[in-house]
């Protein structure tokens, strides 16, 4: 947690962004924000604060993603496709419902897919909860 954390406040300040300004941009409080960038928060932001955060920092989903440790530089066979991050981008816009419902299809797709070089349900399909 403490890669996007560190990028979260690297990114910020880069920006002249005061804690205060990130939470303004989020709809969130301070302690949010300090608690995401320390890493003491338990579990790692949903896919759609993730694409918040994006926006707020003016950068990729993609970025935040390879902070988070979802993404690896593409150059490594092991990595999460191109693919991956630019739809999560694209599920974290819609509206909860066909989120949902894109989910439902996505999983009913998993079974094609057993030599994926990703974890089908990580995050791709957790990022279209």
């Amino acid at each position: 947690m403490n890669g996007l954390g560190d990028y979260i406040r690297r990114r910020r300040e880069t920006l002249h962004m005061t804690p205060t300004d990130l939470a303004r941009a989020l709809d969130r409080d301070n302690s949010y924000v300090s608690r995401v960038e320390t890493g003491r928060n338990k579990t790692l932001p949903d896919p759609a604060e993730m694409a918040r955060i994006a926006r707020a920092l003016g950068v990729t989903m993609r970025d935040v993603l390879r902070a988070a440790g979802y993404l690896i530089d593409e150059d490594d066979e092991a990595g999460y496709p191109p693919d991956v991050a630019e739809i999560a981008d694209i599920a974290a816009a819609l509206p909860a419902d066909l989120r949902a419902a894109l989910r439902l299809y996505v999983e009913g797709f998993a079974h094609m897919a057993p030599r994926a070089p990703w974890p089908v349900s990580a995050p791709s399909v957790r990022s279209l909860e």
